[in-house]
């Protein structure tokens, strides 16, 4: 059976198969009278548009995403060429740009009217980052290092953070020591993060949470939000917060 997306027919086609130019004009053309059409009869379209997603629950739109799926997976390798060739040709001409900056305004438009609540996802989201953090299972681990006084085996992230680990083992004072040990909820711009400290020092018998931390990123809003949730957090439990750098003194 020909099916339509492969064979387009006019009055006049008398069964001739269009080619893939014929096809993109005819496509082009239609798109054009469409938006012309709604444009000089917005009331009708709107209540169109409304009627063609009301029925979308999200069980028919997992139905619908599936069926792309499969309908993609059944392609050919030259078929799924040729939708890639389409599709580059929208982005080029900017027929997908200004879809794609539309449904973000949209997006925007939704989010701000309290639509749309991502408080639950982005919490999971923020709590599985912390964990694959301290699982060391980023790239920028730049090395291991086993400290001789702990024991523990640390992945640390710069070679300061090394330099630390180092002065902490060879100090006298410094009796135990945790490489990020915990997180502490922060509040920037509006949304909660987790920052995670990078060393629980105990010297002299006081806790001290100590930061790693350049001087020209300390006075950043984000860094200076971490900072006050740390040390708001160390006064409650009698601790000491630190940011240190090799110029510090512990």
């Amino acid at each position: 059976m020909r099916s339509f997306t492969k064979f387009v027919k006019g009055h006049s086609a008398k069964g001739r198969t269009k080619s893939d130019d014929e096809k993109r004009r005819i496509g082009e053309k239609n798109s054009i009278n469409m938006k012309l059409w709604m444009s000089r009869h917005p009331d009708i379209a709107k209540k169109r548009g409304k009627e063609m997603f009301s029925g979308r629950t999200p069980e028919i739109e997992a139905k619908r995403i599936e069926s792309t799926k499969c309908a993609y997976d059944s392609m050919t390798a030259e078929d799924k060429q040729k939708f890639s060739d389409h599709t580059s040709r929208l982005w080029q001409d900017g027929t997908l740009v200004e879809a794609r900056t539309k449904a973000a305004q949209t997006f925007k438009d939704r989010f701000a009217n309290g639509e749309y609540d991502f408080t639950e996802r982005n919490d999971k989201i923020s709590a599985a980052i912390t964990q694959l953090y301290l699982d060391g299972g980023f790239q920028w681990s730049t090395g291991q290092y086993t400290s001789i006084k702990t024991g523990a085996t640390c992945n640390y992230r710069s070679s300061w953070e090394k330099e630390f680990m180092e002065l902490l083992d060879n100090d006298p004072r410094v009796e135990a020591w945790n490489y990020e040990p915990l997180t502490i909820p922060y509040i920037h711009e509006g949304k909660t993060h987790r920052y995670i400290p990078d060393f629980l020092v105990v010297i002299d018998g006081k806790d001290v949470l100590v930061e790693v931390k350049p001087p020209s990123l300390t006075d950043t809003k984000m860094n200076e939000a971490k900072r006050q949730a740390a040390s708001d957090f160390c006064q409650k439990n009698g601790w000491k917060y630190q940011v240190w750098n090799p110029e510090s003194v512990l």
